[in-house]
C-alpha cells in the first residue's frame, strides 16, 4: 500500500472521528500538528502492516549495512596506502572515517540517532555497556584523536600506525556488536548524561517533519499568537513587563 493511500486513509479516519466528536473544521491544523506521524506510524495505528512493506524494510536495512561496510573497508585499506606514502593527515582521517562508517552499521539498523561526531561518543558508550566491554571506549578514544590529528598534525607516523591498529581492533568489536546485538536493542537512555544527544535527535526529527514516539509530548497552543514581532502584541507585552517590574512603560522615553 502506497504512502498516498495511507495518507488518504488517515484523513478519512480523522474526519470521521472529528465529526463524531463534534470538533470544528478550523481545529484541523491543531489536530494535524498533534498527529504528525510518519507513514510507518500511521500504518501501524491503522493496522495495515503488510508483509511486502516489512520485507522491503528489511532489504533496505541490509543494503544500508552493506553500503557502510564497503565504505569502512575501502577507507581502512586506503589508510594503509597513505601510511606507505607518508601522508600523516590522510592516514589519520581515513582510519577515523572507517570507524565512523563501522559505527553506522551498528546504529542505523537499530534506529539509534547518530548524525555526527558529537553523537558518536554516546553511541560508543552505549555499545560498550551492552557488550560489557570497556575496551570499546578506550579504542574509540584512541581513534578519535586521529580525527583531531587531521587538523593539528601533531602525531608522527609511528604513533599513527599504533592507533591504526587500535582502529582495526575496534572495527572487529563493531562487527561483533552487529552480530550479537538484536535489531530491537534499546537506544541510549534518556538521562542527564545524554541530554544534549537527545535534544539534537529531537531537533532533527522536528526539522524533518517527524515526531518521535519516544520524544517529549508535543505542546499545542490554542488561541495564542506564537511568532508576533512588533505591533500591538509587542506593545502589550512591553507594558506587562513594565508593570511586572513596578514601572509603567506607557510613554517611556518621551521628554
Amino acid at each position: 500500500m502506497g504512502r498516498r493511500t495511507l495518507n488518504n486513509t488517515a484523513r478519512l479516519a480523522l474526519a470521521a472521528l472529528t465529526n463524531a466528536a463534534g470538533i470544528r473544521k478550523d481545529s484541523f491544523p491543531i489536530i494535524g500538528a498533534a498527529l504528525r506521524y510518519t507513514g510507518r506510524q500511521v500504518k501501524e495505528a491503522c493496522g495495515m502492516a503488510t508483509e511486502t512493506r516489512d520485507r522491503r524494510s528489511i532489504r533496505d536495512v541490509e543494503e544500508l549495512i552493506t553500503a557502510h561496510g564497503k565504505h569502512r573497508d575501502a577507507l581502512y585499506k586506503h589508510s594503509g596506502l597513505m601510511v606507505k606514502n607518508g601522508d600523516r593527515l590522510q592516514a589519520s582521517e581515513k582510519v577515523w572515517g572507517a570507524v565512523a562508517h563501522a559505527l553506522k552499521t551498528v546504529a542505523a539498523p537499530r534506529g539509534w540517532p547518530y548524525a555526527g561526531h558529537a553523537d558518536a561518543g554516546v553511541v560508543v558508550s552505549h555499545i560498550a555497556g551492552l557488550l560489557r566491554n570497556d575496551r570499546v571506549r578506550l579504542l574509540f578514544d584512541s581513534v578519535s584523536n586521529l580525527h583531531i590529528n587531521f587538523y593539528v598534525d601533531g602525531y608522527d607516523m609511528e604513533e599513527i600506525k599504533v592507533r591504526r591498529k587500535d582502529g582495526a581492533e575496534l572495527l572487529g568489536l563493531f562487527k561483533k556488536a552487529n552480530r550479537d546485538l538484536p535489531r530491537n536493542a534499546p537506544p541510549p537512555p534518556r538521562n542527564s548524561e545524554n541530554r544534549r544527544y537527545w535534544e539534537r535527535a529531537d531537533a532533527r526529527a522536528e526539522r524533518s517533519g517527524r515526531v518521535r514516539l519516544t520524544a517529549r509530548p508535543l505542546r499545542v497552543r490554542v488561541g495564542k499568537p506564537t511568532a508576533y514581532r512588533g505591533g500591538e502584541f509587542a506593545e502589550r507585552r512591553a507594558r506587562r513587563r513594565g508593570r511586572r517590574n513596578g514601572v509603567e512603560k506607557r510613554g517611556a522615553g518621551r521628554l
